[in-house]
């Protein structure tokens, strides 16, 4: 990469394969893994600052929240270079950290704390708010995209990612041995609410984490609980894409059968590369594999 980099700018996001853990041996195949610390120092977050340069206009940390144990010091990972925004002409381009203090299990957070994947905290979704909100405002920018290591909808073969785990509300961030006040899919709805019914710039969710590729139409009939919520559930406004794609690692040929199934428009086995076009008013979306240069898809967001 670093040969291009010379050239064109590279604006890259922290995803659960950057992460750096403490490793507590508890008998169990991977053990129990925390993001490493003193945060400042040898954190995932830090480690990845010091690597890229990366614009310095996201959130600061997790500090002075509610939860925040101790209101005079610093007890979280900066996000400093890990969540922030930039614009090329009139595309907005929102880059957040969903691997924000990893803590790799679900089921560990319970036990050791942290956060879980695809959580976003409450000062990042602050930001995330007031930095819509900007955009929305200006009149030089027509499209916003916003990237995310986990989508916020999975579509391979795992139904305990992203920000679904089943539809159980119950996973959520520990924090000195508290739980926080919100679960993963009412932080999910937060975050849908934001992008789609009080935002009407926003054309594409770009995400990662799994491998292959897929097109999702996230749509006003998209069904987004499990049978027998009992949580507030939204209802979403207007339409948007979620683009997930994996470029690397192994594919599994058997799909899971999500609630939104019906709504997956394009999947590929093969690797992907995603360009966005934007001319003007147009936003062309091109998927194509890199080793064969074979077109996968190409669709207009409308």
């Amino acid at each position: 990469m670093e040969p291009f980099r010379h050239y064109i700018p590279y604006y890259v996001g922290l995803g659960d394969h950057e992460a750096v853990e403490h490793v507590f041996d508890d008998g169990s195949k991977y053990g129990l893994a925390v993001d490493k610390f003193p945060f400042a120092y040898v954190s995932a977050e830090a480690i990845f600052a010091s690597h890229f340069v990366q614009p310095e206009n996201g959130p600061q940390s997790e500090d002075e929240t509610e939860y925040d144990p101790h209101l005079e010091a610093v007890d979280f990972p900066s996000y400093k270079e890990n969540v922030y925004s930039y614009i090329y002409d009139n595309l907005a381009m929102i880059v957040l950290n969903s691997n924000y203090w990893y803590t790799p299990s679900a089921k560990a957070v319970s036990m050791i704390g942290g956060n879980p994947s695809g959580y976003i905290m409450d000062n990042q979704i602050k930001w995330l708010s007031t930095t819509i909100n900007q955009f929305e405002q200006d009149r030089n920018i027509d499209h916003i995209v916003v990237t995310v290591n986990t989508p916020v909808f999975p579509t391979g073969n795992k139904s305990n990612s992203g920000m679904w785990y089943g539809g159980n509300n119950a996973v959520r961030p520990m924090v000195a041995a508290d739980k926080v006040s919100k679960g993963i899919i009412e932080r999910r709805d937060e975050l849908l609410d934001l992008l789609v019914n009080r935002s009407s710039k926003t054309k594409i969710i770009l995400s990662t984490d799994e491998h292959g590729y897929s097109r999702l139409a996230i749509h006003p009939d998209l069904a987004l609980y499990p049978e027998g919520y009992r949580g507030k559930k939204i209802k979403l406004n207007r339409s948007l894409v979620q683009v997930t794609c994996g470029l690397s690692g192994q594919v599994s040929e058997r799909l899971m059968d999500f609630p939104w199934s019906g709504f997956i428009e394009k999947t590929s086995s093969q690797p992907a590369v995603v360009f966005i076009q934007v001319t003007g008013k147009q936003v062309l979306l091109r998927a194509i594999n890199p080793r064969t240069q074979e077109e996968i898809e190409e669709f207009n967001i409308r």
